[in-house]
């Protein structure tokens, strides 16, 4: 990435890539974004994993636990952002979209095979997400019965624009990419 780049198609390509990169790079700088969801007029965010990106169809996933609010706040309003910061490129990704529950039962099982005995942990806790841990403890059961598999979700964002900011002490760049439109739509605008 080259500060001297004006070329908001070329920008543009070079950051899908960096994100398909990122799906499997758990070291890469957009492997972790923070999602905004709305609950009852107010913002929340939360730091998720970056699980899939389809490129063609500008599309990101992540996976969540049925019983969190965020999988509550997606059901009951799916106007989502994504934040992606890159401390080495000095680059910001605001994505604003709509968010879809996974309902591909196939699907959901090929994902759940495919993650190890830690990530599926991570569904087997008998107290939900943000629920309260009783007193005498300070983590999350997770040697119930529970398989885990029936709190498992995808989330994806169908994204409708990509806002990229580059950092620089000569000046910053901001590119709108709004890829509803076809072809994609490049807008300069004022940091």
């Amino acid at each position: 990435m080259s500060f001297h780049q004006n070329k908001p198609d070329e920008i543009f390509k070079e950051e899908l890539n960096d994100l398909h990169s990122a799906v499997k790079d758990a070291g890469h700088d957009y492997h972790l974004f923070t999602i905004a969801t709305v609950n009852d007029k107010v913002p929340e965010i939360r730091t998720v994993v970056l699980r899939d990106f389809i490129i063609k169809k500008y599309q990101i996933s992540f996976h969540t636990d049925t019983r969190s609010p965020k999988y509550s706040q997606v059901k009951s309003n799916p106007a989502i952002s994504a934040l992606f910061y890159s401390t080495q490129k000095r680059t910001q990704l605001r994505i604003h979209g709509n968010a879809t529950i996974c309902k591909d039962q196939n699907l959901l099982n090929t994902l759940w095979s495919n993650l190890n005995k830690d990530s599926r942990e991570c569904y087997q806790g008998e107290v939900p997400p943000s629920g309260n841990i009783p007193k005498s403890k300070i983590i999350n059961d997770t040697s119930s019965e529970m398989n885990g598999f029936e709190n498992f979700s995808r989330v994806s964002i169908e994204i409708s624009t990509i806002e990229i900011l580059r950092l620089h002490h000569l000046g910053h760049k901001r590119l709108l990419c709004d890829v509803l439109k076809d072809p994609i739509d490049f807008q300069w605008i004022a940091s």
